[in-house]
């Protein structure tokens, strides 16, 4: 709050002073091992901006882009600093006026978001040689299952796998509410482009139903419900989710994860017409004795 009450110095001034530490971090001695300068700075970056005004974030437009745009790169603490000062961003400025302001916005949110999925990835490995098939990684379980957002924000950045599980965690804050500000009406199906990829690194840790995953399997089912409630997504998730449900492992999760999923096979049978009719011709259920309520097949389904 202190720093926020500088008025000398020039927003777009700050965020290029921003760029140029975390591109080239000056040495620095006396430094604890775990304190990553990058991170400090945009911490501190952060805190001021969430009292800056919109009109101020709007004079720096570009150059709030060009540090997000070069931020992607850093470690993954660095990315979810950024990720949630993208969501402040859009909260504050947007809507935009300027297409080619909306263009930069939608790159710099598709790069970033591109970069934590591969994050909450991270314990996932290939099974085939042949095709893209991931699962969770045996070795990983262990550590996946013993990190929280706490003690992954005191973890190096060298180790991407101990922040998988507070990736799935940040997305699931803000990447619903991020897409749906940045792409507008007539642009929905470039949302599902995006999620498209980020379900190939959720999905296997919903499908492992295990202890040692459940950090994860209860990450990734608020970030999915979180999706699942806006309807244009629907494209990306429903033949995932669908398959899931199949699955006779189903209802192995804790119980804190039943209220995520209540939210995403609502979602998954209320937005058409036709997913429940899918689902019950495709479950095996037999009748005993004569008696049936139904005169037909059909009958039953429409019920």
């Amino acid at each position: 709050y202190l720093i926020s009450a500088i008025r000398v110095i020039p927003l777009d001034n700050l965020v290029q002073t921003v760029i140029a530490v975390i591109k080239n971090p000056p040495p620095i001695e006396g430094l604890s091992s775990d304190v990553c300068l990058e991170v400090s700075v945009l911490e501190l970056f952060y805190c001021y901006m969430r009292n800056s005004s919109a009109t101020q974030l709007s004079e720096a437009w570009t150059s709030l882009m060009t540090l997000i745009r070069e931020g992607a790169s850093l470690g993954p603490r660095a990315q979810f600093l950024l990720a949630a000062l993208l969501h402040e961003i859009m909260i504050k400025c947007c809507p935009l006026e300027e297409r080619k302001d909306q263009k930069d916005l939608q790159d710099v949110t598709a790069k970033l978001v591109e970069c934590v999925s591969q994050v909450c990835g991270s314990c996932l490995e290939q099974t085939t040689w042949l095709r893209r098939n991931l699962a969770v990684r045996e070795q990983d379980e262990d550590s996946i299952s013993s990190v929280s957002v706490v003690s992954a924000a005191t973890s190096t950045d060298s180790n991407t796998s101990a922040y998988s599980v507070q990736a799935q965690l940040v997305l699931s804050e803000i990447l619903a509410p991020i897409l749906d500000i940045c792409f507008g009406s007539s642009e929905k199906d470039k949302v599902n482009t995006i999620l498209v990829s980020l379900m190939c690194n959720i999905v296997p840790y919903l499908k492992t139903h295990t202890m040692r995953n459940m950090s994860s399997f209860n990450a990734c089912s608020k970030l999915l419900a979180s999706l699942s409630s806006y309807q244009y997504t629907r494209k990306a998730w429903k033949k995932d989710v669908f398959d899931l449900l199949l699955d006779n492992n189903f209802f192995q999760m804790d119980h804190s994860c039943l209220k995520y999923f209540k939210i995403i096979i609502d979602h998954l049978m209320t937005h058409d017409n036709t997913t429940f009719k899918d689902l019950m011709s495709r479950v095996s259920m037999t009748q005993s004795g004569s008696l049936s309520i139904f005169s037909s097949r059909e009958q039953e389904l429409e019920q």
